[in-house]
């Protein structure tokens, strides 16, 4: 095997490879890259044995077809180094790839690859989804933060974003952490299906499609596995088992009672006094309606104190007060774009359901028990 390619396009390919798989996994196969020149395009592959990859390269110059396993890692570290535009790549025998540029050589030990596994990427006869770039932004920016961690929670859909179709036009985007929850409705083109994703997934497309003029994302998805279609990359997920907690009613029920402020100024006064909670194992905001006022105070028996005062601008309570965890309100809010925030419950021990401008996203935080 013998081709030259261009340096940012192989290096790129590979970037994105080694933000999947696990260099230190024991299984020399999970990873390595397997690489196939054909006539006229080069074939990228790689699996951490969950997920799968496959990117095609067609701006190469292929002097000799063949395939080849390599260590993905070892090849990214140095043709990311190289500083020459091209870079010729040449299979010597069966243990050497050789490397050149106009100014280097270099030898790479490659890896048997009787052992690297076959993989379908073939999708055809799939339901197929389609949303745009933005919408992918947003799942990635506004929801994903808010999924499981797998080492805290034994539901392991809860770690994954679930996709669930409203109508034929829109779907709405959940996930949660059992304290919070995200929610996000948006539009979308093809088949409906409902659906439980690895959120790794969403920030490699991002990654890979913010480079693309094409600003559109295919989902393909079949009971057990879905294909995202990124132009010339495929990247193949296992799908979560759907046993995703029936939280959506939560955030989309009527709230009785609700107030509003302006969130830059809620966000510098819990900022402020969280210099008094932070280092506290539970730190906590309380919230309360006072004359008119929404008063923060923030406590601690070993630094001290803080109250602050924030104005409102709409309500319809009268005597409110909440505790809520000050690392998990602060971390919601600073994803929340918008000049206005809504807090709307039924009750102080209800979960606070959080709007702003866009009402395409909603928020939710459970209180704290007294």
């Amino acid at each position: 095997m013998k081709f030259t390619v261009k340096k940012n396009e192989i290096v790129s390919c590979l970037k994105n490879i080694n933000s999947l798989i696990d260099s230190n996994n024991l299984n020399p196969t999970l990873s390595a890259v397997h690489i196939k020149a054909l006539e006229g395009k080069l074939i990228f592959i790689a699996t951490n044995g969950a997920a799968a990859y496959q990117q095609t390269i067609t701006n190469v110059e292929i002097s000799k077809t063949g395939d080849i396993l390599v260590k993905a890692k070892l090849l990214y570290s140095y043709l990311s180094k190289i500083d020459q535009d091209t870079i010729t790549i040449n299979q010597i025998d069966d243990r050497i790839l050789q490397i050149n540029t106009p100014k280097s050589s270099s030898e790479i030990i490659l890896i048997d690859d009787s052992s690297f596994p076959i993989l379908d990427f073939n999708y055809d006869g799939w339901k197929k989804t389609t949303i745009t770039y933005d919408t992918l932004v947003n799942i990635s920016q506004r929801v994903k933060p808010f999924t499981s961690s797998p080492f805290s929670n034994s539901n392991l859909a809860t770690t994954g974003i679930l996709f669930n179709p409203i109508d034929e036009k829109q779907m709405e985007c959940v996930a949660s952490d059992s304290f919070r929850m995200a929610y996000y409705k948006f539009d979308y083109l093809g088949d409906g299906a409902r659906f439980i994703i690895e959120p790794k997934a969403i920030d490699m497309a991002v990654e890979i499609l913010s480079s693309s003029e094409n600003k559109t994302i295919d989902l393909y998805l079949n009971d057990k596995e879905c294909i995202l279609n990124l132009n010339s990359t495929l990247i193949k997920f296992s799908l979560f088992k759907d046993t995703y907690p029936n939280i959506i009613k939560a955030i989309l029920s009527e709230q009785k009672y609700s107030f509003t402020v302006k969130l830059s100024e809620l966000i510098h006064a819990i900022n402020r006094g969280s210099v008094f909670v932070s280092n506290e194992q539970r730190p906590i905001t309380n919230l309360k309606i006072e004359d008119g006022k929404l008063i923060i105070k923030s406590i601690s028996n070993e630094t001290g104190n803080s109250f602050e005062q924030v104005d409102i601008s709409k309500s319809n309570v009268e005597n409110f007060e909440i505790k809520l965890n000050q690392r998990l309100l602060i971390t919601l809010l600073n994803i929340i774009k918008s000049d206005n925030i809504s807090f709307n419950f039924n009750n102080t021990n209800a979960p606070i359901v959080l709007s702003s401008n866009n009402p395409y996203f909603l928020n939710l935080i459970v209180p704290l028990r007294s």
